[in-house]
């Protein structure tokens, strides 16, 4: 099968975000299943979540592993509550789904996987999915708190700027604040954190003169902090991911094995350099390297799999005809 391209890991980003603002405002009954590459999400607010798990499952790069249930989004924490209990949780479904999230540039959130079995139940659910609505309120509240302050700080020294610099930072305030209206809280926040690591400018800026720290245009620099943030950051990521790193070299073959232990040896000299962003990129290339060899991985087990029943049902016929040649020759 052949990979998907960007546009198509794209469209499937899009509908990815769509099902999480759902999600957002109201619980979805959900069906998530391995997909040859990434996974496959079917969620509905009122059709059962048998439905949703079967249409998944059908779907031509879909598979018969995965899980259904109630999905419910807790700020930037997808809530997936699943039937059954613990032993009912595919095996990699954790690491599958980080890997999904990156593949559809789909970031900030984080998947959680609840056992039904293991949940409260009745009323004590339906107090956790008001309390997530009523979360989702306050930090809306919050945002549009945030943006207003940053705007301020933003009037009172646009006199000051360049003009491009004024067209560009206005174009921002406008895009933070229409995605707090249409509810992609996390992504506001994103790009709120973003303005205030290349500007200096947040929520608790004071609203005066000499407040922004623009960039230089040759591209902005971290401050130490910032650097230091970052690299612990990026530290962090690799140890989490390097459980996965370290199964897919203990059972890869010889090409795939060099190129991983090559992007491990390029990661760390990255980031001993600083080169952080260099270092990022390593991570990302880790991830769909992980994600390319189980999809040929598994790619390959179903045709061993295809050529054994095949080999059987040959055996078989072979079988019915002997039994056929010695019933005739008896017969004779």
């Amino acid at each position: 099968m052949a990979k998907k391209k960007p546009d198509e890991w794209k469209k499937d980003g899009a509908e990815l975000k769509k099902k999480i603002v759902a999600a957002k405002k109201k619980p979805q009954n959900f069906g998530l299943v391995f997909a040859k590459e990434g996974m496959i999400l079917e969620a509905h607010p009122t059709q059962s979540a048998a439905k949703q798990y079967k249409t998944a499952k059908a779907d031509p790069n879909g598979t018969p592993k995965g899980i259904q249930g109630v999905l419910t989004v807790n700020g930037t924490e997808l809530h997936f509550t699943y039937e059954g209990d613990e032993t009912a949780l595919p095996g990699g479904i954790t690491t599958r789904f980080k890997q999904y999230l990156s593949m559809a540039k789909v970031k900030g959130y984080k998947a959680k996987f609840i056992p039904k079995d293991g949940a409260d139940e009745g009323a004590g659910g339906a107090e956790q999915q008001v309390d997530a609505v009523e979360d989702d309120a306050a930090l809306k509240a919050k945002l549009l708190k945030d943006i207003d302050s940053i705007e301020a700080v933003f009037e009172v020294n646009f006199e000051d700027m360049d003009e491009k610099d004024v067209k560009e930072l206005q174009g921002a305030l406008k895009t933070i604040r229409g995605a707090i209206n249409s509810d992609d809280l996390t992504g506001a926040q994103n790009m709120m954190n973003k303005l205030q690591l290349l500007t200096g400018v947040g929520p608790d800026t004071p609203a005066e003169p000499g407040a922004v720290r623009l960039p230089n245009k040759k591209g902005a620099k971290l401050s130490p902090e910032e650097l230091k943030k970052k690299k612990s950051e990026l530290s962090k990521k690799f140890a989490d991911l390097k459980p996965e790193i370290q199964r897919s070299v203990r059972i890869a073959n010889p090409a795939h094995k060099s190129e991983m232990e090559k992007l491990i040896k390029n990661f760390g000299k990255k980031m001993k350099s600083g080169e952080l962003d260099d270092s990022e990129a390593a991570l990302e290339a880790f991830e769909k390297q992980i994600a390319s060899f189980d999809q040929v991985r598994d790619e390959g087990r179903r045709k061993r799999e295809t050529q054994f029943k095949d080999i059987a049902a040959q055996a078989q016929d072979l079988k019915a005809r002997l039994e056929q040649i010695r019933a005739e020759r008896s017969a004779g």
